[in-house]
């Protein structure tokens, strides 16, 4: 990882410290983050693909809400757990009126991963 690369991550409010605790140093973040990136449009096609199959959605919602955490994507993690708690709930009215705002959100963060990947 670059220092530009480090210096974007922090301006971009994330906490590096975090995420070393979950990743193990920035070697290992940077190879994680980029892994994550290019294979974000698939995790949330199928995803968003599932939104009739709730106990299904709620396993993909809640992998997407642990691998934001780990990578300090807080607000995709904080999305995707409202998502997590709905579809567990029940609550397809929820999911099909937010699932717009969490593709959003994925685009952001494609964007932010991108941005930093270009560095």
């Amino acid at each position: 990882m670059s220092e530009n690369q480090k210096n974007y991550l922090v301006t971009a409010g994330i906490d590096l410290n975090t995420v070393i605790n979950y990743t193990g140093d920035l070697q290992m973040y940077h190879e994680i983050i980029l892994e994550f990136y290019d294979g974000l449009d698939e995790q949330f096609n199928t995803l968003k693909n599932s939104v009739n199959d709730l106990p299904n959605y709620a396993i993909l919602v809640h992998a997407l809400k642990s691998n934001a955490r780990t990578l300090g994507l807080t607000k995709l993690a904080d999305a995707a757990y409202e998502h997590e708690l709905a579809s567990k709930a029940g609550n397809i009215a929820f999911v099909n009126e937010n699932i717009k705002s969490l593709e959003d959100i994925v685009v952001e963060v494609k964007t932010l991963i991108g941005n930093y990947k270009n560095l």
